[in-house]
């Protein structure tokens, strides 16, 4: 069966609501498994519990099928994170073992915080890029800044609200590069520019290993809460600059 690939490095879903988001992204998985594309990644699934405020987060990974719980149960009245990173990290491992030349599309459900910090599935992105492997990623509008800054040129953005109900048709059009959908969180529209892939994969790297050395030395140090916010930051605007 001939496999059907975006025609762009990273293809964005831009939402407001996860829970939207977090539905059409299973649905649309399983409309391409059906058809008979290789998938890597991992898909969020989340489990609402009657006696907690947070859900539990589970991922799914796409190549496998294996399960990975990334939460903490920080009790019935927990509302902060409850992400726990170390169980993101394997989950990370994981899916970058089930990605190859051959994978079809590399699907990842969020560009969330830890992304934002320099962690989490920058990796994967980099390494699908290297494959020449397309990405399809969930965006939130409130991390659709810091995801330009990573991305720079070689994202396209399409929002979930303008997508079709009909899953068949949302599927076609997220996987015609040719439809770009505009509206009030798009920056750019028109022709892809000549891909830099080797950036993006430069500042996935450095973000890693800044977030990994800071969360060092704060595990040694005892260093305030405030003062690893502060380096966070700093991170994030350290590995998102132009390398020319």
């Amino acid at each position: 069966m001939q496999r059907v690939r975006p025609g762009g490095p990273i293809t964005a879903i831009v939402y407001s609501n996860g829970s939207e988001f977090e539905a059409f992204l299973r649905d649309m998985t399983a409309i391409m498994t059906e058809r008979g594309m290789r998938l890597a990644g991992l898909v969020q699934l989340s489990e609402k519990r009657p006696d907690r405020v947070k859900c539990d987060m589970h991922l799914r990974d796409l190549a496998s099928g294996e399960l990975h719980g990334i939460s903490d149960d920080r009790g019935p009245h927990a509302r902060g994170c409850v992400l726990n990173t170390d169980r993101l990290l394997r989950a990370c491992e994981v899916a970058g073992a089930g990605l190859s030349s051959k994978t079809d599309l590399l699907v990842l459900c969020k560009f969330g915080k830890t992304e934002v910090e320099g962690g989490g599935f920058r990796p994967l992105i980099a390494k699908a890029l290297e494959l020449s492997v397309p990405v399809l990623i969930g965006v939130p509008v409130i991390n659709l800044a810091p995801f330009r800054e990573f991305a720079a040129d070689l994202a396209r953005e399409i929002e979930l609200s303008h997508l079709s109900f009909d899953y068949v048709a949302a599927l076609e059009h997220v996987l015609d590069h040719s439809a770009i959908v505009g509206g009030p969180y798009q920056s750019r529209l028109g022709a892809w520019p000549v891909p830099r892939w080797h950036d993006l994969i430069v500042r996935s790297v450095i973000g890693g290993v800044a977030a990994g050395a800071w969360a060092a030395i704060v595990s040694l140090m005892g260093c305030p809460s405030v003062l690893t916010s502060l380096a966070a930051i700093l991170i994030v605007f350290s590995v998102s600059g132009d390398f020319g």
